[in-house]
């Protein structure tokens, strides 16, 4: 290894270095004899195009290699990238094989796709979907989506891969009717491939993103400025200069602009004063700031005030502009974060620590809990208690508590007179630290239920009522001062909103069994009206056997009586399960055994017209001798009942192939413990990795004139019976994968 003095003048040496400030656009470094350097974004990883925030930390030691000398007004130029090993030597796959790729550009012709780090291929438009008709690549996949494709054409020599997701869909969809027919499975031949003209010309030939309006270059040097806007307009987009700021003001009063690319250093009025003009003005549009990477490192703080939305370093901008149009063209609003760190309160600092205690994903008991149990430990309490005062029968309960000190249920018979009542009656805060000796007759009856001698009160509002309370305790005489009254107040906040929270959830739950029971009424309605048609055919011909058999006397005529009457014996039996399901969701029954593939078939015979209308097949498998479930029948009916109409309905998204829903359940052990892990698995479009768990939250829906509800209900069901819901995978054209897990009862 040379050392870094000959270093900063030997392009293809090799140094360490330390990181010393990391931005979006680049990484500064300082060499071991002091010499300061930078890795540009596309120089950090074999990606090129990824966050250098997400794979480089500051105080980092790294090895690169010089590629450019330090020059007056220039540090000296490293890459890392360069370094890496190259994975096309590394890549052994075949033709007919298949690979997870992760989607890096949307072009009209067909997408690129990254396999690994630097090794890249091409997905044709007529290789993404089946059918006749070709959708728009955007309108099936984005920048950063996850899928999997067949290779169907190779060529390490000079780089070029391409993928088919279409022909492994139809691969996976052939072999699926195999098993379903015989039971086995069989091998698909890929169609002919498609010469090098055809994958050349798909993936070297870029395509605008449609932005809806113009681009605005704002830079005074001319020649800067025109090279940048003919490469623009060689991809396809429509470009207006500005020589300056004044120039760059008279462009935005006439026309919109979908993008402003200024340039931060210019005579008389900089790019930073441009910008502020442009706020002040009332222009919203997205910018983009241009120079040398030490200026905008100085800046980058005021930019981030002034809400610019993308850097680049002004020589090398080239090769990120395009990404960053994609993503502008897909509705992505872009913006800087601040790197400047706030020193926070020593309460508010707790209070983010209480915080992130209670949104740990669990039931609502447990988060109470973990919460009082953190504010308790914040402000020295002995003890935690959320009351409630049920105005109507003068009666409080405890909703939640912390501590070690047992409360006995029977005294709590006293609290309706006790300061309990006072503070959620009144609404106002009880602050005491000497009760034993100041205030004994008034706290006698809470006294009762346990002894303490410090005391906060806080009355918390519930849907614009008060009725309940937060009360801490504190053996010792003085505990709680004015600061941990604060920060018990603040506290106090965020115990409002989980219980707002889970008064939303229970009324939620409510509304999403109807929606259920609305989903499936017309399924229902259609199952009870040939039964009740069977039914009535039945009697039918049960009289007329009746008849023969009075008239004849024939024992086989009595026979055929039996027949019938056997069969409207098995059709009432059948109309009582067809019912079944409105009355499970009124029943209210405790976690208890249930048969996890007796459940399932239960919620598959519901769905099964509608999953018969939309031509999905639903398949459920599962071993014998499974354990049962520790479930609540009516609530684990609900979510098998939710997930797979989620599934029928992800299906119907493409119409271009079958839709199929394949369920199974495994028993697999978490640390000694039993689970039963039933999984959800369609052929449907995908989600995109970011909505992975968005799509639980309540309100968010991926289906047109969907309710929101739904997984956020399923969620929060299984939570509440002690188990998971999660989305195990999610390939973009090929389908996604629920999971919901739910501990199983130990068979001895």
């Amino acid at each position: 290894m040379t050392n870094s003095t000959a270093a900063t003048t030997q392009i293809g040496a090799t140094v360490t270095a330390r990181v010393t400030q990391i931005l979006s656009f680049g990484a500064f470094v300082r060499l071991d004899d002091g010499t300061e350097g930078y890795v540009r974004r596309r120089e950090v990883t074999l990606s090129v195009n990824i966050d250098p925030r997400e794979v480089l930390r500051v105080g980092q030691r790294i090895v690169a290699v010089v590629i450019e000398p330090a020059r007056p007004g220039r540090r000296l130029e490293l890459s890392l990238r360069r370094l890496a090993p190259d994975p096309w030597r590394s890549f052994t796959a075949r033709l007919g094989d298949v690979i997870p790729v992760t989607v890096k550009h949307v072009y009209a012709e067909g997408i690129l796709v990254e396999h690994v780090p630097g090794l890249d291929g091409f997905i044709p438009v007529d290789e993404l979907l089946s059918g006749d008709t070709l959708a728009a690549p955007e309108t099936l996949l984005h920048t950063g989506d996850r899928t999997e494709g067949v290779i169907i054409y190779l060529d390490q020599g000079n780089r070029r891969l391409l993928l088919s997701v279409r022909r492994w869909a139809d691969r996976l969809a052939v072999a699926d009717d195999v098993v379903d027919r015989l039971g086995g499975e069989r091998r698909v031949e890929l169609d002919a491939l498609p010469g090098d003209s055809d994958f050349s010309s798909a993936f070297e030939r870029p395509t605008p993103a449609p932005l809806g309006a113009p681009i605005l270059i704002v830079e005074d040097q001319d020649e800067v400025r025109d090279s940048l806007m003919a490469r623009l307009r060689n991809w396809g987009y429509e470009v207006v200069g500005a020589e300056s700021a004044e120039q760059a003001l008279a462009r935005c009063a006439e026309q919109p602009f979908a993008l402003a690319i200024i340039d931060l250093d210019m005579p008389i009025v900089n790019g930073l004063q441009l910008i502020t003009w442009l706020a002040e003005q009332g222009h919203d549009l997205p910018i983009a700031v241009m120079s040398v990477p030490d200026l905008i490192a100085h800046e980058y703080d005021r930019l981030c005030d002034l809400g610019v939305a993308l850097t680049y370093d002004k020589l090398y901008m080239e090769d990120d502009i395009l990404v960053d149009l994609q993503r502008l063209a897909q509705g992505e609003r872009p913006r800087l974060s601040s790197r400047r760190a706030v020193a926070l309160p020593a309460e508010v600092v707790g209070l983010n620590a209480l915080a992130a205690t209670t949104r740990v994903e669990r039931a609502a008991p447990a988060r109470y809990r973990a919460g009082l149990d953190r504010l308790c430990e914040s402000v020295d309490a002995d003890q935690a208690v959320i009351f409630y005062l049920d105005h109507a029968a003068r009666t409080v309960a405890i909703v939640a508590q912390s501590g070690n000190q047992p409360l006995d249920p029977t005294d709590l018979y006293r609290l309706p007179e006790s300061p309990v009542k006072d503070v959620i009656v009144e609404g106002e805060t009880l602050w005491r630290n000497r009760v034993m000796s100041d205030n004994v007759s008034r706290f006698a009856n809470l006294l009762a239920l346990l002894k303490f001698e410090s005391c906060i009160g806080i009355p918390l509002e519930v849907a614009s009522r008060v009725e309940h309370a937060l009360f801490l305790f504190a053996g010792r005489a003085d505990t709680f001062d004015a600061v941990r009254l604060r920060e018990a107040t603040a506290a106090a906040l965020l115990f409002q909103s989980l219980l707002e929270s889970q008064m939303l959830e229970e009324r939620a739950l409510a509304v999403g069994q109807l929606l259920v029971t609305g989903e499936l009424a017309t399924a229902i309605s259609h199952e009870v009206s040939n039964k009740r048609l069977t039914l009535a055919s039945q009697i039918a011909n049960a009289r007329t056997a009746v008849g023969h058999a009075t008239d004849s006397g024939n024992e086989a005529d009595l026979r055929e009586v039996g027949r019938w009457l056997d069969e409207m014996s098995r059709t009432v039996d059948g109309l009582r399960a067809t019912t079944w399901t409105l009355v499970q969701l009124k029943d209210a029954r405790q976690e208890q055994p249930v048969d996890i593939f007796w459940a399932l078939q239960q919620a598959e015979r519901q769905i099964a017209l509608e999953a018969q209308r939309s031509n999905v097949l639903v398949r459920l498998l599962a071993p014998p001798d499974l354990p049962p479930a520790l479930a609540n029948p009516n609530r684990l009916h609900y979510v098998f009942l939710n997930l797979m109409l989620n599934a029928i309905r992800w299906t119907r998204a493409l119409p271009e192939r079958k839709g199929r829903v394949r369920v199974s359940v495994e028993l697999v052990d978490r640390d000694g413990t039993p689970w039963l892990r039933v999984r959800f698995a369609d052929n449907g479009p995908g989600i995109h990795y970011n909505l992975w768990e968005r799509v639980f939250d309540m309100g968010m829906t991926t289906h047109k004139g969907g309710s929101g509800l739904g997984l956020y209900i399923a969620r929060s069901l299984v939570e509440a019976m002690g188990g998971r819901l999660y989305v195990a995978e999610s390939l973009r054209l090929l389908g996604t994968t629920f999971v919901a897990e739910l501990p199983a009862v130990r068979v001895l």
